[in-house]
């Protein structure tokens, strides 16, 4: 009978460079891949203060901001994961019973709400971010591990974010420099060859995770992003951000998950809240997930939203905005398809 075992390492780090930059790593492929740890520090410089200098304000999720995407791509052209890093940071908080991270790890340490910033002072800062491949809150969670031994390219890249994103729009304006690493570690498995028969376990199902940015230029009690197709679907997260750049309750007031006559969901923003909160514990502002897959207990992909039939799956929010600047949703999608006896 083959066996297995599990191996996390260290693979490489990438000084933060200009804004909007993209940086590459070649990612190993000889193991199948669980999970990533990317993790953002360092220090971040305040130059100067500028207006009053009584109304500094930062984002509620901080230095995340400081990396704006991360993909991972296998092949050079098949995009496993594309999202901001943000929803990284919330760790497997869409696993129920695993818990996510510490939000406090988002934060600028010492800088608080900002009401503190000084002048000429050096603040360390992180952010911890997670991509999950295999479904640790499912009934068979190596099902997804993600097999590389077969790729011919095997990418992480990362998009730098900007220094102005740490603090919020409607913020006195505030001169920074900074000085941030991004580290990257890796969880493999190890699967064994079976000796007697030659062959070795793979998994069954790919987790793609991807995202929708859209903007929320007025109100609207019916605002419609279209879903992707042909895969079958996990789970949907709501990220919602006000006009200043905070991620923030009260812009998405209801959610419906929808193909035609199929309805998944059709419920008020404010109930997902306490569902979200009962089952995953406290998170940032602003976030709720729709997960398909189970009422109680350990997932079942089974009960995933197959939408390889569906002709135009949406979702579509309830969306609140009376100011003159735009807000936004970051609607993330995580789907599921099936492999073969390898990839």
């Amino acid at each position: 009978m083959a066996g297995q075992y599990n191996v996390t390492r260290h693979v490489d780090e990438k000084p933060v460079g200009k804004a909007g930059a993209s940086v590459s790593i070649d990612m190993p492929r000889a193991y199948d891949q669980r999970y990533w740890i990317i993790e953002l520090f360092g220090t971040i410089h305040v130059e100067s203060i500028g207006g009053s200098g009584d109304n500094v304000k930062t984002t509620a999720h901080g230095v995340a901001s400081q990396i704006s995407n991360i993909e991972v791509r296998a092949n050079g052209r098949q995009s496993i994961f594309n999202v901001p890093f943000t929803y990284l940071v919330l760790g497997r908080h869409e696993d129920y019973g695993v818990g996510g991270t510490d939000q406090s790890m988002t934060t600028i340490n010492g800088l608080g709400d900002g009401s503190n910033v000084v002048a000429g002072v050096t603040y360390d800062v992180k952010a911890v971010g997670f991509i999950q491949f295999d479904t640790v809150d499912g009934e068979r969670p190596k099902d997804s591990s993600l097999a590389t031994n077969q790729m011919n390219m095997f990418q992480l890249i990362a998009t730098w974010g900007n220094p102005a994103d740490l603090f919020a729009l409607d913020s006195d304006p505030v001169t920074v420099t900074r000085d941030l690493t991004m580290r990257v570690s890796i969880s493999e498995t190890v699967e064994l060859v079976d000796p007697k028969t030659g062959t070795r376990s793979y998994p069954q199902l790919l987790r793609k995770v991807t995202a929708i940015h859209q903007p929320v230029n007025a109100t609207n009690r019916a605002q419609q992003i279209v879903l992707p197709t042909s895969n079958s679907m996990k789970s949907i997260t709501v990220m919602a951000m006000d006009e200043n750049g905070n991620y923030a309750d009260g812009i998405v007031t209801e959610l419906a998950a929808k193909s035609g006559l199929d309805t998944r969901f059709q419920v008020a923003a404010d109930t997902m809240l306490l569902d979200n909160r009962a089952k995953y514990g406290n998170r940032l502002p602003g976030v709720i997930t729709l997960d398909f897959t189970r009422v109680d207990g350990p997932a079942r992909l089974a009960d995933c939203w197959n939408l390889t039939s569906q002709a135009q799956p949406v979702l579509e929010l309830g969306v609140v905005n009376n100011t003159a600047q735009p807000r936004y949703v970051d609607v993330i999608c995580v789907e599921y398809l099936a492999l073969g006896s390898g990839m």
